[in-house]
């Protein structure tokens, strides 16, 4: 599949905003619902990071490599740790006592009786202070991804619609954050098509005759859907592609039996 970076890389760093604001929302729940409510806000913008992290790494990793996509799986992990050890950090420190997982735990105050023992706001903080945490962390990954760390559109991706020129251009950007040689150029690109043809260099991929860079909107979104042909090309490609379904599927479900 051929893959606009530039516009999942906008995508990525919105799944990151949305997760860091209602991230930050979640400390300042006052209900269980309310808590409920954000906390599917915040899964929003997570689930969709997922899928785009994946699509950024297999484009720009090449072929031989592209079994190093599974070392992304790790961080899930690592950040299971970091968590617990912001959580073990702030909540025995700053909850109530006695605390949901001690016997006879002090209610809320919003619930408790008129001069009951329960338990306050401000001495039950912690995990407050968590959702603080956890979410000003993912607000500095979206500053960095935002401001720092910007990705170059995909060469194929230009190929695709014909931008040659920018394709090397992004070549050489590559090339060069990676302290290499790019051994490129634009006359390797004319070289494989004549003069006529180097304007729609997508036409030996999708096989759907010459894509023109002048289209009219329904023949640009006809061509796009065209793309997703390529999933059922053949019977290995259907396969494959009904196997990854399959993959993210049971990976949907062993991610919600791990949470419970």
């Amino acid at each position: 599949m051929l893959v606009d970076i530039v516009g999942r890389q906008w995508a990525f760093n919105l799944t990151c905003l949305i997760s860091a604001s209602f991230g930050l929302g979640l400390g300042g729940c006052n209900t269980y619902t309310a808590f409920l409510v954000v906390t599917a806000f915040v899964g929003f913008g997570i689930g969709g990071n997922i899928p785009i992290d994946t699509t950024i790494c297999l484009e720009f990793i090449p072929q031989n490599r592209r079994f190093l996509l599974a070392l992304l799986s790790i961080f899930q992990p690592i950040g299971v740790v970091v968590c617990s050890a912001i959580a073990y950090g702030f909540i025995p420190t700053y909850s109530c006592s006695p605390n949901f997982s001690e016997s006879d735990p002090l209610p809320s105050c919003r619930t408790a009786a008129a001069g009951a023992p329960c338990c306050t706001r401000a001495s039950n903080m912690g995990w407050r202070y968590l959702m603080f945490t956890i979410g000003a962390l993912t607000l500095g990954v979206f500053i960095l991804r935002f401001v720092v760390f910007r990705f170059q559109e995909s060469p194929k991706f230009l190929v695709y619609r014909g931008h040659d020129e920018k394709a090397i251009k992004s070549l050489q950007h590559i090339a060069k954050v990676n302290k290499r040689a790019c051994g490129v150029t634009l006359a390797d690109f004319e070289a494989l098509t004549n003069e006529g043809a180097s304007l729609h260099s997508a036409t030996d991929l999708l096989g759907a005759g010459n894509v023109q860079l002048q289209t009219t909107f329904k023949e640009k979104l006809f061509i796009e859907f065209s793309r997703y042909k390529l999933l059922f090309k053949n019977w290995q490609m259907t396969r494959l592609t009904l196997l990854v379904w399959l993959t993210y599927i049971c990976d949907y479900y062993g991610f919600t039996l791990a949470g419970d």
